[in-house]
């Protein structure tokens, strides 16, 4: 019996093996890229945030290549043992090596948010990814932050129909994000709704009800920022959706589906908000807060979908 739950375990899909692969070849690619932006810095914190970032990748290669190993996927090439480089240069400014570290770190949350969106093959591997979201999102605000200071990062247009009385700064795409997330939710809620209607399976009306329930509360949030800030409120969905008698249109099956993609996308959404917020600081830390609410949805929902047999599981990756 313990051979076959240990088989079972090291059991991955072809999505799981090349993206456990790809996030080690990005951590090889970033050391490289950290040691030499580390010879060219002269700004002693910029080089003390590279330094311990360069602790952090050689920590997070450690956890991969046991990952590989474990699933016998061969590794990519090593980065270079030392990066050498004259450090007094100028061809490298630390305004540009900080906004380099700073888009490395972007990429790397939709590298590991695209991970967790089809990693439900093996329930270790999306855990493996989901805690490597929380670090490189954690990451990214921080070093945003950082440059902000330093003033080596580039302010988008402002939206200049802030109320007077506000006190607060508002970028035009932060507006947009404001606007299209909260009209994104009442399209969410309307369809949720119908959905419930179709429902069979009275666990699976329980997760859309719970669904209802983060969705409003996150709604009630960006009304009350769109209020703030001067912005118009999209038009809101029916209170009150009408009983459909025929409850045979629509298969459980199909609704989960439908659904679930719906929940990637929303996820996508989040995090291209959360990463376009330059100049607000608390609106960026409410897509934030979002997209970790957006990760913990789904993988609850992958949870159920599989205990149903709902999902589409990919191919199993097999070793040679």
């Amino acid at each position: 019996m313990l051979f076959s739950l240990l088989s079972k375990d090291l059991k991955i899909s072809v999505f799981e093996a090349h993206s456990l692969w790809n996030l080690l070849s990005a951590k090889y690619h970033g050391i490289d890229n950290v040691q030499l932006w580390y010879n060219y810095a002269h700004d002693m914190d910029l080089k003390k945030l590279l330094k311990d970032f360069l602790k952090d990748l050689d920590e997070h290669v450690t956890l991969l290549e046991k990952e590989l190993e474990k699933y016998s996927i061969q590794t990519p090439p090593r980065p270079k043992k030392h990066a050498r480089g004259d450090v007094y240069t100028q061809v490298l400014s630390d305004e540009i090596i900080g906004i380099n570290y700073f888009t490395f770190l972007q990429e790397m949350v939709d590298m590991v948010l695209f991970s967790i969106q089809y990693s439900f093959y093996n329930d270790q591997v999306s855990a493996f990814f989901q805690k490597f979201s929380k670090h490189a999102i954690e990451q990214t605000d921080s070093i945003l932050k950082y440059l902000k200071v330093k003033g080596w990062i580039d302010i988008p247009p402002v939206f200049l129909n802030v109320p007077k009385d506000t006190g607060e700064q508002l970028g035009s795409i932060e507006a947009f994000n404001l606007w299209s997330h909260t009209n994104y939710r009442y399209t969410n809620i309307e369809e949720t709704m119908k959905w419930k209607e179709f429902v069979h399976d009275i666990d699976f009306k329980k997760v859309l009800e719970k669904g209802l329930k983060i969705m409003n509360k996150q709604v009630a949030i960006l009304e009350d920022e769109l209020e703030q800030f001067g912005l118009p409120i999209p038009k809101r969905p029916p209170n009150v959706i009408k009983d459909n008698q025929d409850k045979s249109l629509f298969q459980d099956e199909y609704i989960f589906r439908t659904l679930f993609i719906g929940l990637q996308w929303a996820g996508v959404l989040h995090a291209k908000a959360f990463k376009q917020c330059v100049t607000n600081d608390r609106i960026r830390d409410l897509f934030k807060n979002f997209l970790y609410d957006e990760i913990s949805i789904l993988i609850h929902v992958i949870k159920y979908g599989k205990l149903k047999g709902w999902l589409h599981i990919p191919p199993e990756y097999i070793t040679r």
